[in-house]
């Protein structure tokens, strides 16, 4: 059954009854892949080398992972994404509360939420990564997840 909306009718001892109800794609389980970093502003009061050059160069693909329970059209779990690797060799792991969104109407996941870790390049200071903007939908017939997120990270 395709996305959309799905009409279930019953029967019983001559009377029936007929339900609209909605078909969204099953995004619940785990999902691993990579996002690649296509743009990188570091803004006023860090060093554009520093972050946007090395850990956060475009072009660099940064592994996600994602653990996602959904109940209808609500999608809610753990993230975590390991940080891409320093000029120092060093690695950061992020770990999240919980990432939660609804499917819509075109059968897109909408999330957010907000990863909390430590940052290596920081002398183990924890910073903070808000997810806004992640919408993704499944890829055909595949099990791939495609879309696009933003990320703003804070110190």
């Amino acid at each position: 059954m395709a996305p959309g909306t799905a009409s279930v009718r019953a029967w019983m001892q001559n009377v029936s009854n007929e339900q609209t109800v909605a078909v969204v794609p099953n995004f619940g389980g785990r999902w691993d892949g990579d996002f690649a970093v296509t743009s990188c502003n570091a803004g006023p009061f860090l060093t554009t080398t520093l972050l946007c050059a090395d850990q956060f160069r475009v072009g660099a693909l940064i592994p996600v992972s994602l653990m996602l329970t959904q109940a209808a059209d609500h999608v809610a779990g753990p993230a975590q994404m390991t940080g891409a690797s320093s000029a120092s060799g060093s690695w950061s792991t992020l770990f999240a509360e919980t990432v939660s969104g609804t499917i819509d109407g075109n059968s897109r996941l909408i999330l957010q939420g907000e990863l909390m870790g430590m940052g290596a390049e920081r002398n183990g200071n924890t910073f903070r990564v808000t997810i806004r903007d992640w919408t993704a939908t499944i890829a055909g017939i595949s099990s791939l997840q495609r879309g696009r997120w933003i990320f703003v990270r804070t110190l």
